[in-house]
């Protein structure tokens, strides 16, 4: 695929957030791929910093000192990503980054944020088709597992991704080369 000019179609910080399995880490290796940018997946960050799984973070370390770590690894990503000589980045976040007003301030004012949705059945379906979904993904609410939570845990964060958003795209169909190509279209919109 042909890079993409950045200047000025594309912001040179761009935030991809959603819920689990909504697509942040698939499209963000398509988006880095075809843009030249780089991809800061701060899950595989938070992964080889913690040296353990996340679920086992949570369980040994509990969530505060979790979203703790994750807003470090955020924080770093954006001052990584903003040297003068970085092209650009898309930063794939966690699902709760959006828990924290810190955050999420500091998103919107260093790069636009791109809320990547998709209903809750395509969410349940992905991440029952992921084998590894139960061991990198804690349980949230105390249920049973991660799929048996996405109600619950996805009515609390709606409107945290829907205020956080610079940009909505679905990603409940289409295939993955179309929806990078549509929101790169709404980015240099």
């Amino acid at each position: 695929m042909p890079l993409v000019s950045r200047a000025p179609r594309i912001p040179r910080l761009v935030f991809l957030i959603g819920y689990r399995a909504s697509g942040k880490s698939s499209l963000g290796k398509l988006l880095a791929a075809q843009t030249g940018y780089r991809l800061v997946d701060t899950d595989v960050e938070l992964v080889s910093r913690l040296g353990m799984t996340i679920t086992e973070y949570f369980e040994s370390h509990g969530e505060g000192a979790f979203r703790n770590a994750e807003s470090a690894v955020l924080r770093e990503a954006i001052e990584s990503a903003s040297e003068p000589d970085s092209m650009g980045a898309f930063i794939a976040t966690g699902g709760g980054v959006v828990l924290s007003k810190d955050n999420v301030d500091l998103m919107r004012q260093r790069g636009r944020v791109v809320w990547l949705n998709a209903p809750p059945a395509v969410l349940r379906e992905r991440l029952g088709a992921d084998p590894n979904s139960g061991v990198m993904r804690p349980s949230l609410s105390g249920a049973a597992s991660a799929t048996d939570e996405i109600e619950t845990v996805l009515a609390e964060r709606l409107p945290l991704y829907r205020s956080a958003a610079h940009v909505e795209l679905s990603t409940e169909s289409g295939a993955p080369e179309e929806l990078v190509d549509e929101l790169l279209n709404q980015l240099g919109s």
